[in-house]
């Protein structure tokens, strides 16, 4: 619920994704993002919450950019990582991409500080 509260601010009024929002959720391992992504694609499917999108694909690629984007984004510790680091070195051009995140939920893990860092908001449950 805290999810889908969050990620309605992660749009500005034209419908396109806003610096400082979406919603993170880092999950313990792959088996488990790939979980909460079978578990939240329905529900956006309907259009009860907005886009949820699973990473995975390299960051600057077009699947993987899109997924960042999503008012949802879902993956490991390792993925999201590799995303700010992709983000935060590739130019003016990502910089949308690199305000992205503005609460972290992480699911059944601990996360390391230097992930954890870049947003204003983290909570573990």
């Amino acid at each position: 619920m805290v999810s889908a509260f969050y990620s309605l601010g992660s749009r500005d009024t034209t419908g396109e994704p806003a610096r400082a929002g979406g919603v993170h959720l880092i999950a313990r391992d792959a088996a488990g993002a790939d979980e909460l992504m079978d578990g939240f694609s329905p529900i956006s499917d309907r259009g009860a919450i907005g886009t949820v999108g699973r990473l995975g694909a390299p960051p600057l690629s077009a699947e993987g950019a899109a997924a960042y984007l999503s008012d949802i984004a879902i993956g490991t510790e390792e993925e999201f990582a590799a995303a700010f680091d992709a983000y935060s070195g590739a130019g003016p051009d990502w910089d949308l991409h690199a305000s992205r995140g503005h609460l972290a939920i992480v699911i059944g893990t601990q996360v390391r500080a230097n992930v954890l860092r870049y947003y204003p908001k983290a909570v573990t449950v």
